[in-house]
């Protein structure tokens, strides 16, 4: 049996305590020191037994300077986050004395030798006596939070500026989180707001229509990281959106999606407004070109109808014959009044400046507007003699059509009897043509009429006018030196009125002339590709010396050959055109270039719309009848 160790001895064990005591201390002292915050000892009287060397760091004095020292030393160069000086009894340190509790973190502030300012985070545990129980000191612990402070300063800064110019900008700006919920957005469309759009879902302000597109493109736009985007029209409002959709990323990871969008409503309807003037272009060329095909047999049948008339014209007037020849040529004219209105509608490019009736240029205008007019209002004419009118017919049209068009479509169908389109001319004192369009329409809203000749501004419905015509009516009417205004009273009507100046020195490009002289009997060659016109312009023009001609060929032969007093000459022919005619008889300098009068069924290339431009000669539109051919014949130019 082993016996019992023996106790030991008391000095062993006062050693023992006095060593693990020591190691105790250094392992304090030790932690004390590596620890990242300052550590300061103070004595109840606020002296400061002890620093670590963060706290010697962070205060920028060495530990001799700041022991031995009282805190209140400190209490000038102290500041509160909103830079009012902080007191010492505002101190945690003070507090925990005072209240023997702790403290909890408080900012301050507090310059440096150098002149600098840290900025720390502190706290301050108070210390009993372990025998009165009594605060005898505190351990005040502080954290540098300068450079922390100075990042948060620089991203706020930078936020903000980001912000800014986000708010600035004028599309509308969201970013989202990956399952849609919106964080940020710097603009909304009515009614919504940034504040009450913030956390909800960009799925909830898409048309229910459109969210799976939308989905798709999101989820693409996650999957892959790249650039993506779609048009919308936004669920209230109806305002057209073009979206680009990014992805948002935070290292290599995506985090959320953002959407930048356009409001792209006008250039969608700027884009409808080009197709469809593109639409009307074409459709002006192929009524141009179908005016062709019409007016060259409708040539020869006006003619016809002309010869058979001449031939009844003693019968009594219950002939039968002689009253179908009439209803025949009426419905002929007709047929060639429409035709040539659509044709002087659709020469867009036409500048030819003439002598212009403007009465006829309005009835013309008129028949074209007749098929709004006939169910809404009755058509008053208020007409006052007036000059001729030096300008484009195809321009001025225009302008009268889309006039009388706007007062027909701004009166509802259905009271014919009370409405009425009211068009006046008259010439003012000062040289100056004047036209008015008036209607017992709707009128235009007070906020528009400020800005009707603006481009785009209507007061139709979608789908019925495009905002351009009143536009294009005052761009034309002051390049005729002119002026156009509208007065209106909603509900009652508007008054447009177009004023133009009579200029009395430009001479009807149709009378080129010079040494103008009567003959009874003249020499005539007539040139175009049809038999059938050649009989009728043999049988119109009896009673002169007529020669024919079927090609253009054939006509350059006979004017190198012969010597006529007028050539009556097709512009459009195939292989040799009436331009070569001419060409080719100018070439000769026997001036017999100058006694060729055209002959068109309308449609004109550009070519040939420049060369009729250039050129002082007259031109007959087809179909014409006898009564045209004879005023051609009454000015002949001498040799």
């Amino acid at each position: 049996m082993q016996k019992p160790s023996a106790p030991p001895a008391p000095e062993d064990s006062t050693s023992s305590a006095v060593a693990g005591l020591r190691l105790s201390e250094e392992l304090n002292r030790r932690l004390i020191e590596a620890t990242p915050c300052g550590l300061v000892h103070v004595s109840a009287a606020g002296v400061v037994l002890a620093a670590n060397a963060q706290a010697q760091r962070i205060l920028g004095r060495t530990y001799d300077a700041l022991t031995q020292r009282l805190t209140y030393d400190f209490a000038a160069a102290t500041i509160h986050e909103d830079g009012t000086p902080c007191r010492v009894e505002d101190y945690p340190l003070s507090r925990a004395l005072a209240t023997g509790q702790s403290q909890p973190p408080m900012t301050i502030g507090v310059r440096r030798l150098d002149g600098t300012t840290f900025w720390a985070v502190y706290t301050a545990v108070p210390l009993r006596d372990p025998v009165t129980g009594e605060v005898s000191s505190a351990v005040v612990t502080f954290l540098d939070v300068t450079e922390h402070r100075r990042v948060e300063r620089a991203l706020g800064e930078s936020e903000a500026r980001l912000r800014s110019v986000l708010e600035s900008a004028p599309n509308m700006i969201i970013s989202a989180e990956r399952d849609g919920t919106i964080v940020f957005v710097n603009r909304t469309l009515p009614p919504d707001t940034p504040a009450n759009v913030v956390g909800k879902s960009i799925y909830d302000f898409v048309a229910p229509d459109d969210v799976a597109r939308v989905r798709a493109c999101v989820e693409g736009v996650l999957a892959t990281g790249r650039i993506d985007g779609y048009e919308i029209r936004a669920p209230v409002g109806g305002a057209w959106l073009s979206v680009r959709v990014g992805p948002v990323r935070f290292g290599d990871e995506i985090v959320g999606v953002s959407f930048v969008t356009w409001d792209i409503t006008e250039r969608r309807a700027l884009d409808a407004r080009l197709a469809m003037a593109e639409r009307l272009a074409s459709i002006g060329t192929l009524v141009a070109g179908v005016a062709h095909e019409i007016n060259n047999p409708l040539m020869y049948v006006l003619g016809n109808l002309e010869f058979l008339h001449r031939k009844v014209a003693g019968s009594p007037d219950t002939d039968p014959l002689r009253a179908a020849v009439k209803a025949a040529t009426e419905g002929t004219e007709r047929i060639r009044d429409i035709v040539r209105d659509l044709g002087n509608f659709s020469h867009d490019g036409e500048r030819r400046v003439l002598a212009v009736d403007v009465h006829q240029l309005i009835e013309s205008s008129i028949r074209m507007a007749s098929s709004q007019l006939r169910f809404r209002a009755r058509i008053r004419r208020d007409f006052r003699p007036v000059p001729p009118l030096c300008v484009s017919t195809t321009r001025l049209g225009q302008v009268f059509l889309n006039l009388i068009l706007n007062a027909a479509q701004a009166i509802p169908e259905g009271n014919v009897k009370t409405n009425e389109v009211r068009v006046s001319t008259w010439a003012d004192g000062a040289g100056n043509l004047v036209v008015e369009v008036a209607d017992t329409g709707s009128g235009i809203p007070p906020d528009l009429i400020g800005r009707i000749f603006d481009p785009f501004v209507t007061t139709k419905p979608a789908g019925v006018g495009t905002g351009l015509g009143l536009y294009i009516c005052r761009n034309i009417v002051t390049a005729m030196g002119g002026d156009i205004s509208v007065t209106s009273t909603p509900g009652v009507g508007s008054v447009f009125s177009v004023k133009l100046p009579f200029d009395t020195s430009v001479v009807e490009p149709g009378l080129p002339f010079e040494s103008m002289r009567r003959k009874p009997r003249a020499r005539i060659l007539v040139v175009d590709d049809e038999a059938s016109i050649l009989e009728t312009l043999l049988g119109m023009l009896r009673g002169h010396d007529v020669d024919v001609a079927s090609t253009g060929h054939e006509a350059i032969c006979r004017l190198r050959d012969a010597e006529y007093d007028v050539v009556f000459c097709d512009l459009i022919m195939p292989d040799v055109t009436g331009i070569d005619v001419y060409e080719s008889a100018r070439a000769r300098g026997r001036g017999d270039e100058r006694r060729i009068i055209f002959m068109t069924g309308g449609a004109f290339t550009d070519g040939a719309r420049r060369f009729l431009e250039g050129v002082p000669n007259r031109w007959l539109e087809k179909p014409f009848d006898r009564a045209a051919l004879e005023r051609a014949l009454a000015v002949i130019p001498g040799r």
